[in-house]
């Protein structure tokens, strides 16, 4: 497990884009950097310490400075890959699995399955984009992006399955968009999951189904508005939230708390 500070002051030396189209056997290496290679397509075989790691496409191997690393057989023809070389900081360490490292630092393993958080994968080009591009505040930008990428990393590699991560991030986005109603359908496609095994994680996470999650997200909301918002109509507070039918909204409301939006608001003021 590599344990990294996320806020050290680092710079990236190398930061490139590599294509293998007819393979390639990974070099015999003891690197004073981190390597850190995002794979776009194919496969790679590392040793890391003596372990063999398997990179396939959204996977991100971390090979850690001072660690020797190499590779033992040819790549898969046409492998694509970005490729960070990242200076270390004073507490970074390579340690066992389960022993802590210092404060401050987050925890990665050399392998992470990112195909669940596409937001890695633009990390990185953007990473890329800015170290080959021309800028004022370029320094400054490429730390921002590199702290932000490596804590991703850190809590990508903490999440459950995929299809856990996509009902924790489509449950956030519900509760940000109370304006608007999506449909079951609308949700598995914009978190690129089926849509029955985003309704079984919703069920195993949160007890209900998104549709049920995302009404309650709704009510929440209102409850909200008419305790904050004591001159706003009812009707108003109904359109807000994606309701026409201000009658269905109060039904709605009432089989959530038991009673009007009305008399709420009047108990909220006693």
């Amino acid at each position: 497990m590599i344990h990294i500070d996320p806020e050290a002051a680092r710079e990236i030396h190398i930061a490139t884009r590599n294509n293998h189209p007819d393979g390639l056997i990974h070099p015999k290496r003891i690197m004073n950097v981190h390597v850190i290679l995002y794979c776009l397509g194919g496969s790679m075989e590392i040793y890391e310490d003596g372990i063999p790691y398997t990179m396939t496409e959204n996977d991100v191997l971390f090979l850690c400075a001072g660690i020797i690393h190499y590779g033992e057989k040819m790549c898969t023809p046409g492998t694509k890959l970005y490729a960070l070389h990242l200076t270390t900081a004073e507490n970074d360490s390579f340690t066992p699995d389960g022993i802590p490292g210092a404060s401050g630092t987050v925890a990665i393993p050399p392998l992470v399955k990112c195909g669940s958080d596409p937001d890695i994968r633009s990390l990185f080009r953007e990473i890329l984009d800015t170290f080959w591009g021309i800028s004022p505040v370029k320094d400054i930008k490429l730390s921002l992006l590199t702290s932000l990428m490596l804590t991703r990393l850190s809590e990508c590699a903490g999440r459950g399955s995929p299809e856990d991560f996509a009902a924790k991030r489509c449950a956030a986005f519900l509760r940000s968009r109370t304006d608007t109603f999506f449909s079951p359908a609308d949700l598995a496609a914009r978190f690129s999951v089926p849509e029955k095994k985003l309704r079984s994680a919703f069920l195993s996470l949160y007890g209900c189904t998104p549709y049920s999650y995302q009404r309650d997200a709704k009510m929440t909301r209102a409850a909200e508005l008419l305790v904050q918002r004591p001159e706003m109509p009812v009707s108003e507070i109904a359109f807000s939230l994606g309701y026409s039918d201000e009658f269905y909204f109060t039904k709605v409301f009432h089989s959530r708390y038991g009673t009007s939006p009305r008399e709420f608001r009047k108990n909220q003021k006693l």
